[in-house]
């Protein structure tokens, strides 16, 4: 049973400064969260899920299982729209498996559109 749900990215539209994009670049990251690794060595299962419209860009969950992150720990466990090819109005939900103990989002190739929102749960 899943009893938290945390946003790893808000609303960001292309072409508006919103966190940590600047509104002209094509990529950045968003702030580190704490996941479920983080508060039991036996949470091993995050649901990530991805709140678009007309998007044309690459989202990617990075992860870490340290416990003090550098950004050389951040490995990718999923990715949407790979290829950056345009996802209108989608949503979609990713079950991750692993003991990550911190998760980020990293968006390349953004060009077009809004992340409504990318949240995890566990």
């Amino acid at each position: 049973m899943k009893t938290t749900s945390l946003q790893l990215l808000p609303a960001t539209n292309q072409g508006s400064a919103s966190g940590n994009y600047d509104g002209t670049a094509t990529s950045f990251n968003g702030d580190a969260v704490k996941a479920a690794g983080y508060y039991s060595s036996r949470g091993t299962l995050q649901t990530v899920a991805f709140f678009t419209t007309d998007l044309l860009a690459t989202i990617t969950i990075q992860a870490t299982v340290d416990s003090t992150v550098t950004e050389s720990s951040w490995f990718d466990v999923h990715t949407v729209a790979g290829d950056g090819s345009s996802i209108t109005n989608d949503n979609e939900v990713a079950n991750l498996t692993g003991r990550y103990t911190w998760m980020r989002v990293k968006v390349t190739n953004f060009t077009q559109g809004v992340i409504d929102k990318v949240t995890v749960s566990y």
